[in-house]
């Protein structure tokens, strides 16, 4: 007569009840105490949420052009929070206040985009950590030119982009609004940038 071997012992998780035939995984811990994949993954992320809700709010940080509207309008440059960068509408004005390139559409679209990017210098980004932008016209027949100035230099990086025609921009001789959106890359996040722009730009 074939005797049956006895079911060896089933280890079962001291936290969930599962045993070792339910769960990939089951780890052995001190005094007999075990715990299985599932819910130290549970544990994991309890953890980093209980890290998140106690890290301290990302720093902000506001970059001004030192003109008079921002003041009297109520609005920045640029705006930084966290890894986020927000640049403000700009248009073709250079630091006396003049407009740029006047009836040249994709010369006004150079200007801008090189201005965005020393914004996003002082909140401590690049035009490279770009990832949208939104172009506005007064003429959407002028998007082809302006498309040339924003390929020239996002051509590589390729951000999200939108661009809609307008009725009209604030001031005579402007063709052309843009803003912009940029992320830092991971290693950047929580790292204070002290550095403001006090000049016009």
């Amino acid at each position: 007569m074939r005797r049956e071997r006895p079911n060896p012992k089933a280890y079962r998780c001291s936290f969930c009840g599962k045993d070792q035939r339910e769960v990939e995984r089951l780890i052995a811990g001190p005094d007999g105490v075990y715990i299985c994949d599932e819910c130290v993954a549970r544990c994991s992320t309890i953890i980093a949420e209980e890290r998140a809700a106690r890290a301290p709010a990302p720093e902000r940080q506001l970059v001004s052009s030192g003109t008079v509207w921002e003041g009297r309008v109520g609005y920045s440059r640029a705006v930084r929070l966290g890894n986020l960068v927000f640049v403000s509408g700009t248009t073709a004005t250079d630091d006396e206040g003049r407009l740029v390139a006047p009836g040249d559409a994709e010369g006004q679209a150079a200007y801008i985009i090189e201005k965005i990017g020393r914004a996003l210098v002082e909140a401590g980004a690049s035009l490279a950590d770009v990832v949208r932008t939104r172009v506005y016209l007064t003429d959407v027949n002028d998007w082809e030119a302006v498309g040339r100035a924003h390929a020239r230099h996002f051509g590589e990086t390729r951000p999200a982009n939108t661009l809609v025609g307008v009725g009209a921009l604030v001031g005579d001789g402007y063709l052309v609004e843009i803003e912009a959106d940029a992320v830092l890359p991971a290693s950047w996040r929580g790292r204070r940038v002290t550095a403001k722009s006090e000049a016009p730009s």
